[in-house]
């Protein structure tokens, strides 16, 4: 009703002319409706409830956000020194972790980190290859066991995921010349070259040499070579949510499996027998 009269009153009043009656009118309104009182300081924060933490992006850091979130979500009982204090807080927020924070994890593994590598990283600050800072992570904080990866394949359009693994693996055991033992947990690194993204089929589960094994996350990439965006998808309590930075959404199943077609990274676990 309020509304109606405001612009009735903006129009004209009621003998058609220009209305003079408008200004006693808002003044009128105004002393009806008081001014909203002002939101306090400690109330101004992020009204943002996510699962887990989202992560700022402090500069080039899209790929390593997106590796934090698997890590997290996947790894989390495995990490230690500072990479363990960044899960945590990650797995126990729900809110994004604010630019500051990030910058102080960041700070805190730089001065952890033992390999030339993983330092060459996070001195430049320059983005590298999400699955090749995943590698480096890894061998100074040791969250995977030896032979879970990342198997390297090279995506095409015509064959499975199942195909490309299990060519990679044989042609392996042949120069190795060992049996390979299927790993509980299996890093894929899918090596795709500038801006094609063949979609790859059977990403969502597949069988290998006996062992079945189910899709618990994956990155993806957007955009050419590593000048793009990286972010993540990870499985958490049977649900999936796609970490994009700060961003934490949760999707439904057939829209992640259909996005990790296009995945630059897959993580598996092994199903039990």
């Amino acid at each position: 009703m309020v509304l109606f009269l405001l612009c009735f009153h903006m129009i004209g009043c009621r003998c058609g002319k220009r209305s003079p009656c408008r200004k006693p009118f808002l003044k009128q309104l105004k002393e009806k409706v008081p001014p909203a009182a002002p939101t306090p300081v400690n109330q101004r924060a992020s009204c943002i409830t996510q699962p887990f933490a989202g992560l700022s992006n402090v500069g080039n850091s899209c790929y390593m956000n997106a590796v934090f979130q698997v890590v997290a979500a996947l790894y989390a009982g495995k990490v230690n020194g500072a990479l363990k204090e960044l899960v945590s807080g990650m797995n126990t927020r729900h809110e994004p972790v604010e630019r500051g924070a990030m910058q102080n994890f960041i700070q805190n593994i730089k001065n952890e980190a033992t390999s030339e590598e993983l330092k060459k990283i996070l001195n430049t600050g320059n983005q590298v290859d999400a699955i090749e800072f995943f590698e480096f992570i890894n061998k100074d904080f040791k969250f995977l066991n030896n032979g879970e990866g990342p198997f390297r394949v090279s995506p095409n359009a015509n064959s499975s995921l199942s195909d490309l693994v299990n060519n990679r693996i044989d042609q392996l055991e042949k120069e190795m010349k060992i049996k390979i033992e299927m790993p509980d947990q299996l890093v894929i690194h899918l090596q795709r070259v500038g801006a094609t993204k063949v979609a790859v089929e059977g990403t969502a589960s597949f069988s290998l040499n006996g062992s079945a094994y189910d899709l618990n996350g994956f990155i993806c990439h957007s955009g050419i070579d590593n000048s793009g965006h990286y972010f993540a998808y990870v499985k958490r309590n049977e649900k999936w949510y796609e970490a994009n930075d700060s961003l934490v959404r949760e999707v439904e199943d057939a829209y992640a499996f259909e996005q990790s077609k296009k995945a630059s990274g897959l993580f598996y676990s092994k199903k039990a027998q």
